[in-house]
């Protein structure tokens, strides 16, 4: 069981200030004897056992931070993700962006392959379809995404997305490719 709590020095000196940590969420996280340190998605992922390679380009800032996305939980047969959708997440209708909704579930989906593929591979997307059931409202939602084939050239995910009332808003079906690491060894 993994117990977060927020702090502002969890990285290395020097990396973030104590501002920038805190605005960016930082945690610090007691997991049984040991002491962990990261992002509440590091925690996360690192709690599913990746190596620090892996690790690197699971926690790679890109999109997922542009739009505030968190792992809460993450194992092989399920992980757990948190968007906290403002104003910037908003269509002109003021209900959440169909477009963050996918964005969502598709880096959650994405995550979640990319825990069941062993060493030397990786994924990416190459289909991927929503269903968007009801209109949101700002606030928290929750993405859940669990494997629904895994297999050795392609995964298939299932994400349920729910609005901040706990109702289902949307439901992704996405197909994931399994690649070589190394791009070279492709050839």
């Amino acid at each position: 069981m993994i117990i977060a709590t927020p702090i502002f020095a969890c990285r290395p000196a020097g990396f973030l200030t104590e501002r920038g940590a805190a605005r960016h969420g930082f945690m610090r996280v007691q997991r049984r004897s040991e002491r962990l340190t990261g992002t509440a998605s590091e925690l996360a992922l690192r709690g599913a056992g990746l190596d620090d390679a892996v690790m690197t380009e699971f926690t790679n800032p890109g999109m997922p931070e542009y739009f505030g996305i968190r792992i809460t939980s993450a194992e092989k047969d399920k992980l757990v993700g948190e968007l906290d959708a403002d104003q910037r997440h908003v269509n002109r209708g003021g209900h959440v962006h169909g477009g963050t909704l996918a964005a969502f579930g598709d880096d959650l989906g994405g995550t979640l392959a990319g825990l069941n593929v062993a060493a030397g591979f990786r994924t990416t997307t190459v289909e991927s379809k929503i269903n968007i059931l009801r209109a949101c409202l700002p606030g928290r939602l929750v993405g859940v995404s669990v494997p629904i084939h895994v297999g050795r050239r392609t995964i298939v995910l299932q994400t349920s997305i729910y609005r901040p009332d706990g109702k289902l808003a949307a439901l992704m079906t996405q197909t994931q490719m399994v690649l070589p690491r190394d791009p070279a060894a492709q050839a």
